[in-house]
């Protein structure tokens, strides 16, 4: 029987594994998650560094679907309904990027930072995959709809910490602009009818209100002034215990907004597309039945002014070394509240603890969205670091370690 020790230990490694990662979380451009985090590098006196990551995927299409030799995209419903089983095909992606500069002298920290993040989720609800795959009545009409999720953030300010003891605390103090921000009712339509005569007809129609400091139809017609009057402020706080001279556990409040963003600007994404075919039933293999239409993009913009705060995150870190000696566990996760819905971000890494070991790292979790596993690469000389990390992502997990999704990221650091 397995003892209550071991009992406890599962119970930790699944909770980690239910949450999201960041390779090597706990580095001095991870100060989105945590601001202490940027006065706990190597560097212990000056610091300049950037870096971005990147992470795309959907629950069916593998990268030899979409990209065939032959350039032809086939559709095939019932493969497709039998994949996905009673799942909807997901969509999502996830954006970061990130510079900083940060300075120390006799513990006090002063620096500043500029960073641009968000995520872009949307689905195909399996309900009309279904039709497609095995057909509607004669008659009938079959209609569902997905909600389409967007957050894209611009952020910008100041930093400070100090050092007292083993502990760092630190704020982050700055203004923020939404680029991407849909409204939290947006949504897709689809609709797919057997008329009368037979044919089949699938719909989709998508009427999305984007909310916006910009004028996005007449960018000339976008007044300065209002941008900078339109935007938000916010502070994020943090604390990192350190122990033999690295971060071992952590906790942070981010998102606070302290005015909200004004946005003069709501336009609505319009369009829509279709698929007839008029006789199914007699179609020959190898041929391709259906038709498609569709109808370009539309964009209307109109001036309401929409007030948006940032989403508030509670989250922390802890790491766990020698188990074994060489090998440092890290676990991270983050409580995300966005407009009353709530979602999850954290993560648990393994990275080395002695070198050349310590240039290496690997992960695995879900981030918002998106199951992501990744691999990272780093070279730290301390007065420069590189670091390259690569590796999978996907909307469900049993497809994690597949083709149907991809996750890059880079950073850099230079200082003394």
């Amino acid at each position: 029987m397995m003892t209550s020790r071991y009992k406890g230990a599962a119970l930790l490694f699944l909770l980690f594994a239910t949450f999201a990662l960041n390779a090597n979380p706990l580095q001095s451009w991870d100060h989105e998650f945590n601001p202490a985090l940027m006065s706990t590098g190597p560097r212990k006196y000056f610091e300049t560094g950037l870096s971005a990551k990147m992470a795309v995927s959907n629950s069916y299409f593998t990268l030899e679907q979409l990209f065939p030799a032959d350039g032809v995209l086939l559709l095939d419903f019932n493969q497709m309904l039998t994949t996905l089983e009673d799942r909807d095909l997901k969509v999502a992606a996830n954006l970061e990027f990130e510079e900083h500069v940060v300075m120390t002298i006799f513990g006090v920290s002063l620096g500043e930072y500029v960073s641009m993040d968000g995520s872009i989720s949307s689905a195909i609800p399996n309900k009309i995959i279904k039709v497609m795959a095995d057909g509607i009545t004669l008659g009938e009409t079959n209609e569902d709809d997905a909600d389409v999720y967007g957050r894209v953030f611009l952020k910008g300010g100041m930093y400070a910490g100090y050092r007292w003891k083993n502990w760092q605390f630190s704020t982050k103090a700055g203004a923020f602009a939404p680029l991407v921000y849909t409204d939290k009712d947006a949504r897709f339509t689809y609709n797919v009818s057997n008329g009368a005569g037979g044919d089949i007809t699938a719909e989709t129609s998508v009427s999305i209100p984007v909310y916006s400091l910009f004028n996005l139809t007449d960018m000339s017609n976008t007044d300065t002034a209002a941008l900078i009057d339109g935007m938000g402020y916010n502070l994020d706080l943090g604390a990192v215990k350190m122990r033999n001279g690295k971060p071992h556990y952590g906790f942070s409040l981010t998102g606070l907004t302290v005015s909200p963003a004004k946005l003069p600007y709501t336009t609505t994404v319009s369009a829509s597309a279709s698929m007839t075919t008029s006789d199914l039933l007699n179609y020959e293999e190898g041929s391709e039945p259906w038709s498609t239409d569709s109808n370009a993009e539309d964009m209307e913009t109109l001036e309401s002014l929409y007030e948006v705060s940032l989403p508030l995150a509670l989250g922390g870190f802890y790491c766990l070394t020698g188990y074994p000696r060489f090998i440092d566990w890290v676990g991270n996760g983050e409580l995300i509240l966005d407009e009353g819905n709530l979602l999850v971000s954290g993560g648990l890494t393994a990275k080395g603890a002695i070198s050349p070991l310590s240039a290496l790292s690997v992960s695995v979790g879900y981030d918002k969205f998106l199951w992501e596993a990744s691999a990272e690469l780093r070279v730290n000389l301390r007065v420069i670091e590189v670091g390259v990390d690569v590796g999978l992502s996907n909307t469900h997990f049993l497809n994690l370690f597949t083709t149907r999704g991809l996750n890059a990221g880079f950073n850099l650091a230079l200082g003394y």
